[in-house]
């Protein structure tokens, strides 16, 4: 892979603005909005490409750069050059050849806005955009300037980039809605709606994902409010993972269709209908779903039908759906459920993109969301036994998360996020009550108002609720309390979990998923089935010891499990109750407890030994604890700060006589260690 910084440079001082891409033509940085209009130093253009040694890179077109680039997608673009008189009339310029056709360099003309398909085979990048540059390479396939020119000014009449000259689409002109939108944006309650409905539709027309993006953001513009860069990206993301290509099932006049995991949206604008497929799943009976029909004559959608069960492999059912559209002339309605059945069998059947893994980005450095506790963007569990604290400690590092910083209960926030419970088990009274005790009264004030949604039946049923709350209100984390009300059915099959999993991915947040156990001693696993403990990426146990008629609560956080990094230490937690208060506190693990002396390291296990009988032997320690030599002197190998044997040489290697605890300073010490450390080797 050639090293593109050294022309990067050379880019930046002939005045362009550049950025680093990956092979997917992404841009590898956070963002790139800064760049539209102020070119990066070089300092920092050293950092990324110290950071993305093998980036190609990428010029924002603009006013930044000076530039409008016409690109001509092979033989279709060129012909359109050829037939609209364009290779004619445009001057002579710079010519770069691209792996699959040509971008055409000229001066910024703002005239020409960003966009594709003005004319077949021809897509502008202007204002808003970027194009991959020479030395990059893309599969293998160079980027290389066919012309080296000077670059001039674009003096065609924009009129061939505004529709006037387009050639009609073999599936016609956009709806009217699309028009309206873009021309108009939309009120505050119907912004992220549009937005979806316009990135989805968009995307079924093949249109590259940077350019749905800069087709947005002049939607978002128009909205009232405006919408943001970062609101329309996760937009344009949550529309372009999803193929939507109906034209492969071979149906004429297909709808406009938008997939929102295990959810369905169809649309016919000339009939102002749609139909809704909820809970889309398959077994060995058919393709089941919930279909409901909807009027979009007004300003609100109206409900025709349902919701009600369909099966979307048998006919039998579609005689009593169609009765509903016989006031819709024009309308064939058999046909119309015949449609959206092959479109939806044919998309969960066709599965994910097959990709090959060597064109595969590297994903980011792992990140916690809570240090230790809540990995960023993935499904995280935490479970124990039934009153043991979980949902205060859920509740206390979504409130922990809200403010963005620690709160006093000693959890470490990276970022702020808005977080939305979602609560199968209790009423939002005495979740309100508990964000009362944790920080008083002034939560609202001080921005705390965490959102709740109370749920009745499967997560599934709820789901697009649930979206809908996500994408209105912005929220970046969701608890889900608990599992095992929300999975569907019971815990233990596997197609509960699964399901579950499936569904809390379609969020795109970051979640904390409240799970129980029914047993004492759990081994490390949520009641359930064994894919609760496989399918989640981060999982703490908790486990708690409470003396009988006592309102406090010692907790164990023990670590069972996570994806990208080691087992951590378990972590000690209080809950001590006053009037109208509960202060909660990540603390030293009273490691002495009867309750979590079965959970303990092997070398806590030593420790508690050792700091109520002082010195012993390898045979008193495993007398008093089980712990077997082997693993002792596994334990002494890791740590020889706490602890020190002491031992004599034999003719087969070493005999260890006796193991103390050695005494540490003040300023070394936590919680747990100063009750341990107490003791010194009496041998010395």
């Amino acid at each position: 892979m050639v090293n593109t910084l050294p022309q990067a440079l050379l880019y930046v001082q002939a005045g362009y603005s550049v950025i680093p891409c990956g092979q997917n033509k992404r841009p590898l940085i956070e963002t790139w909005k800064p760049y539209q209009t102020e070119r990066p130093s070089a300092k920092l253009m050293g950092e990324w490409w110290g950071q993305f040694p093998e980036a190609n890179v990428a010029i924002i077109t603009g006013a930044i750069s000076d530039l409008t680039v016409i690109d001509v997608d092979g033989e279709t673009g060129l012909k359109s050059m050829r037939d609209y008189g364009l290779a004619a009339a445009l001057p002579k310029t710079r010519v770069i050849k691209t792996p699959r056709g040509h971008h055409l360099y000229f001066r910024y003309n703002p005239a020409y806005h960003t966009g594709a398909g003005f004319l077949p085979g021809l897509d502008v990048r202007s204002e808003g955009g970027y194009v991959v540059a020479p030395p990059s390479e893309i599969d293998g396939k160079p980027y290389t300037v066919l012309y080296d020119r000077p670059v001039p000014p674009l003096p065609v009449t924009s009129d061939y980039f505004q529709g006037k000259h387009r050639k009609a689409a073999e599936d016609g002109p956009a709806p009217g809605w699309v028009s309206e939108a873009m021309a108009h944006g939309a009120p505050e309650k119907q912004r992220n709606a549009t937005a979806i409905r316009l990135a989805g539709y968009f995307h079924s027309k093949h249109i590259p994902e940077d350019i749905v993006l800069a087709t947005l953001l002049e939607f978002g513009k128009k909205c009232t409010p405006p919408m943001d860069e970062r609101e329309l990206q996760t937009v344009v993301r949550s529309a372009t993972r999803y193929p939507t290509k109906p034209e492969t099932v071979r149906i004429d006049d297909p709808p406009e269709m938008e997939v929102l995991g295990d959810s369905y949206r169809y649309r016919w604008p000339k009939f102002k209908l749609a139909v809704l497929l909820d809970q889309v799943h398959e077994d060995k009976e058919g393709v089941h779903s919930e279909i409901t029909l909807l009027s979009e004559d007004g300003p609100e959608p109206r409900y025709l039908y349902g919701p009600i069960r369909y099966n979307l492999t048998a006919s039998v059912q579609r005689s009593g759906i169609t009765k509903h559209l016989k006031d819709y002339d024009g309308l064939d309605a058999d046909k119309m459920l015949q449609d959206i059945s092959r479109m939806t069998v044919s998309e969960i059947r066709k599965g994910e993109a097959v990709l090959y893994l060597a064109d595969v980005e590297a994903p980011p450095k792992p990140e916690f969301a809570i240090e230790r506790f809540i990995l960023l963007g993935q499904p995280n569990i935490m479970f124990g036994m039934g009153s043991g604290g979980k949902s205060m400690i859920a509740l206390a590092m979504t409130l922990t998360l809200q403010a963005g910083h620690d709160l006093g209960f000693g959890f470490k926030p990276s970022r702020t996020m808005r977080g939305l419970y979602l609560d199968w088990e209790f009423e939002a009274a005495d979740h309100h009550q508990r964000m009362q005790w944790l920080v008083g009264d002034s939560f609202e004030a001080a921005g705390l108002g965490v959102l709740y949604l109370r749920c009745t039946g499967s997560i599934f049923s709820n789901i697009s609720r649930i979206r809908r709350v996500i994408a209105e209100q912005k929220i970046d984390f969701v608890v889900i309390d608990s599992i095992a009300a929300a999975c569907g059915g019971q815990p233990e099959a596997a197609e509960n979990a699964l399901r579950f999993f499936d569904a809390i991915r379609t969020l795109k947040v970051t979640s904390l998923c409240v799970g129980h156990t029914t047993k004492i001693d759990s081994n490390g696993f949520i009641f359930g089935s064994v894919f609760w403990h496989n399918a989640a990426r981060n999982i703490w146990e908790v486990i708690k010891d409470q003396e009988e008629g006592a309102k406090d609560i010692d907790v164990m956080l023990k670590h069972r499990k996570c994806n990208v990094g080691p087992l951590l230490p378990s972590i000690g937690l209080s809950i001590k109750f006053e009037e109208n208060s509960a202060k909660l506190r990540l603390g030293g693990l009273k490691k002495t407890s009867p309750a979590f002396a079965s959970k303990l390291s092997t070398h806590d296990k030593m420790a508690v030994f050792l700091h109520a009988n002082g010195p012993s032997s390898p045979a008193e320690i495993e007398a008093g604890t089980a712990v077997k030599d082997d693993a002792l002197r596994q334990a002494l190998k890791r740590d020889r700060n706490s602890v020190t044997p002491e031992f004599v040489v034999t003719g087969d290697g070493y005999r260890i006589v006796k193991i103390a605890l050695q005494q540490i300073g003040d300023n070394h010490r936590d919680g747990s260690s100063q009750a341990l450390s107490q003791h010194r080797d009496a041998t010395e």
